[in-house]
């Protein structure tokens, strides 16, 4: 049978209030039973916490917000049937086109089953990888300063520490030559999942002298522990990468050890 599943986006609030009540009201009323998280980036960032086993292997609508995102998420938490999956953006779709459109139809009847998250304490803020347009390159595990990535028996870069990832940071998405990186939680295209503007993407290349900086200095603060130039650069890096004035300081200090 068909399967629902919800997220109701609550830590980052990115899906408006009025499609959230309304989509719920419907479902509520439809009297079918539906999979509700409060935050599915949460709830998939432990790819062992057994959302995959709770899908099963069946048809299933996924009301949350991008496809590329839903996508993402679906294959971290190990959810491997993909063509079967239907996504309801509910960031970007007005609540009564989503009502009128939400089909109920082969699905059990029932009511909501809660899914919660662990480490409520936690923020949410991690990079997935679209696998239909990573390439591989290892770019993004080469840049990350905090073990954030990792390569998995067949050589493959995944997401294996979530947790580490610093908050409102994207830059491993910025410095991906194939706009492979997703945060859910930023701001904007295609970063946050929505659809890649190929001609755009590839008319905002990184500046010319990234890549030097990356390698001679960002990449060496936290191996060398040396401050020499460091503070200079990333300041530099700040504006070209999105970097949070947060983490800025965060490397700043970790430099000065």
């Amino acid at each position: 049978m068909k399967k629902i599943l919800y997220c109701n986006c609550s830590r980052a609030n990115l899906t408006p209030e009025a499609t959230r009540q309304a989509t719920l009201a419907a479902l509520d009323a439809a009297g079918v039973e539906y999979i509700y998280t409060d935050d599915l980036c949460g709830l998939c960032a432990d790819a062992t916490g057994g959302l995959a086993e709770r899908l099963g292997d069946g048809a299933m609508v996924v009301l949350a917000c991008f496809p590329r995102t839903v996508n993402a998420l679906l294959e971290r938490a190990g959810y491997k049937i993909r063509d079967a999956a239907e996504t309801v953006n509910l960031r970007s779709t007005e609540s009564k086109t989503v009502v009128e459109q939400l089909d109920v139809s082969g699905v059990r009847r029932g009511k909501r089953i809660t899914l919660p998250r662990g480490n409520t304490d936690w923020e949410p803020w991690y990079p997935l990888i679209d696998a239909e347009r990573c390439k591989q390159c290892k770019q993004c595990l080469n840049f990350c300063l905090f073990g954030v990535y990792a390569l998995d028996a067949e050589k493959k870069v995944r997401v294996t520490q979530p947790t580490h990832c610093k908050t409102g940071c994207p830059a491993c998405a910025r410095v991906c030559p194939f706009a492979a990186i997703i945060f859910p939680k930023y701001a904007a295209a295609p970063i946050n999942g929505d659809a890649v503007d190929e001609v755009a993407w590839k008319n905002t290349p990184p500046p010319a002298d990234l890549q030097q900086r990356l390698r001679g200095n960002v990449m060496n603060i936290l191996r060398r522990r040396t401050a020499s130039g460091a503070a200079d650069s990333l300041e530099q890096m700040k504006d070209d990468l999105d970097i949070p004035d947060s983490v800025i300081e965060n490397l700043k200090n970790e430099s000065r050890r």
